[in-house]
């Protein structure tokens, strides 16, 4: 009982305390708030993501809850030469984290937003490629504050959970991508994306499936580290490449398993198979621009053809009907007008085969150097090649050297020629040897077999009539039948 004065005492000295700081801390959060509601801190949120995004930024009305900030839109513009050119944001929310405020940061822990769409053009760089982009930039002058204020503002994570982004390309081109899940992480200097799902259009490959898109933005850099992408009807690219503001810039790309009817839809009735391969496409700040890589094709097969069915009647081989190749590849290199094939392979085994290099210029000239190997059923079935291919096999073909000119669109062969040649040398011979009758079952117009000559009773002779219109000599008739043939294999050839 000699205690209860004292207790009652200090009882209401601890609540009356507490009740001051209860009040110190509405005060302090009235202030804050209104602080936090007025266009001072809009001004600031201004000026920060500014700063942070390098570009002319304007928030719309700012909402707060518990430590929750929402704004129904965001809209930035790039300056000088950045990379941005425009973003918008529309349902904006960010969480605020308390405990950060006792360290004098305002951190805010994850931005959502409902949508955003996103401009960047590749191709502004510095206007004096002795600076980065960042150092030619007027830099705005910071905003006095009040010190209790924090002036640091750390972002931990941006989510975006439906973004469309356009890339600019220095070529003219674009990169288009469209309702992709966009996650940025900013990391002092640097912030690193991820991107997950969506579609990506190009005007030089069908659209393109998503699957992840994984890149960071350095002060004077973008780096794609990678980014896995997925055809709609099968196959895979994958893609790497630094954008640097003013050196050299390289993108990467490694294909597996792509319908060759996919890149060429054209050809979709005439060839099936897939195709293998990579490249690599650099440029620098003039648009200087080459591309180097390799492609092999697999699996493939070659139909309704009509030159391949005309080869196929010719030799009687209905292997040419439906042509499988083993083997397709080559590598390339291509700059300006200008490309080079090397190492060109195209083999059908136990059929023919087709290696060397080639050249195509300006206005699709080309020039190709080739070795032709053919096997031995079709040097015979072909009159005179067996005097225009070597007579000794290696990797089970006869070869020939081809030369191949003129244009894509109208290509030039000294094949047939060489061919033709040997025919008419060996015009008698052949004739003996039934090349004529040949021709005729073959179904080749022309062929007409010069009708015999029968003794008479006094030792002379006489020609018995035919009755088929006789040629004018063996010589031309040969030259005729000989020639439809060539023009089947020459077509092929081209």
């Amino acid at each position: 009982m000699l205690y209860r004065f004292p207790v009652r005492k200090l009882f209401l000295w601890v609540l009356s305390l507490l009740l001051m700081l209860g009040l110190l801390g509405l005060v302090v959060s009235a202030i804050m708030n209104h602080w936090l509601s007025g266009e001072e801190f809009h001004t600031l949120m201004e000026q920060k993501s500014s700063q942070l995004l390098h570009a002319k930024t304007s928030f719309g009305p700012l909402h707060w809850g518990w430590f929750q900030l929402s704004s129904p839109s965001f809209h930035a513009e790039g300056q000088g030469s950045t990379s941005l050119r425009e973003l918008e944001i529309g349902g904006l929310q960010g969480q605020l984290k308390p405990s950060a405020l006792l360290h004098g940061l305002l951190q805010i822990e994850e931005i959502t937003l409902e949508n955003a769409r996103l401009h960047i053009d590749t191709a502004r760089h510095p206007k004096d490629p002795s600076l980065t982009v960042h150092q030619q930039l007027t830099q705005q002058p910071s905003m006095s504050l009040p010190s209790w204020v924090p002036s640091l503002l750390v972002i931990d994570l941006i989510n975006a959970k439906k973004t469309d982004i356009l890339i600019d390309l220095p070529s003219g081109t674009s990169l288009d991508l469209r309702g992709t899940h966009l996650e940025a992480y900013p990391e002092g200097s640097e912030t690193r994306f991820e991107a997950r799902g969506g579609t990506v259009k190009s005007p030089l490959l069908p659209e393109l499936d998503i699957n992840t898109i994984r890149c960071r933005i350095k002060p004077d850099m973008v780096d794609l580290s990678g980014a896995d992408l997925v055809f709609p009807k099968g196959g895979a690219l994958q893609l790497e490449g630094i954008f640097p503001d003013t050196n050299q810039s390289s993108l990467s790309g490694l294909w597996q398993q792509v319908p060759v009817a996919t890149l060429l839809p054209t050809l979709s009735n005439q060839v099936s198979g897939t195709l293998d391969g990579s490249a690599t496409v650099s440029w620098d700040l003039a648009g200087a621009n080459s591309i180097e890589g390799k492609v092999q094709a697999n699996n493939v097969i070659l139909s309704n053809i009509p030159l391949l069915e005309g080869v196929s009647e010719l030799t009687r081989m209905e292997a040419f009907k439906y042509l499988y190749l083993q083997q397709a590849r080559a590598t390339f290199s291509i700059k300006g007008e200008r490309s080079s094939w090397h190492d060109v392979v195209l083999e059908s085994q136990q059929l023919l085969k087709l290696t060397g290099d080639a050249e195509v210029g300006r206005d699709g000239a080309f020039s190709g150097n080739f070795q032709l190997g053919l096997s031995s059923p079709i040097v015979t079935a072909i009159p005179g090649a067996s005097q225009v291919f070597s007579k000794d096999q290696h990797d089970g073909y006869y070869w020939t050297s081809l030369q191949v000119g003129g244009s894509l669109s109208h290509l030039t062969e000294d094949l047939t020629p060489r061919i033709m040649t040997a025919v008419l040398s060996n015009a008698g011979l052949l004739l003996q040897q039934g090349v004529k009758q040949g021709l005729q079952i073959l179904g080749i117009k022309g062929a007409v077999i010069p009708a015999p000559l029968q003794p008479e009773t006094n030792g002379t002779t006489k020609t018995v009539p035919s009755s088929s219109p006789q040629s004018s000599t063996p010589v031309d008739d040969l030259k005729q039948g000989a020639g439809a043939a060539l023009d089947v294999i020459g077509g092929f050839l081209k």
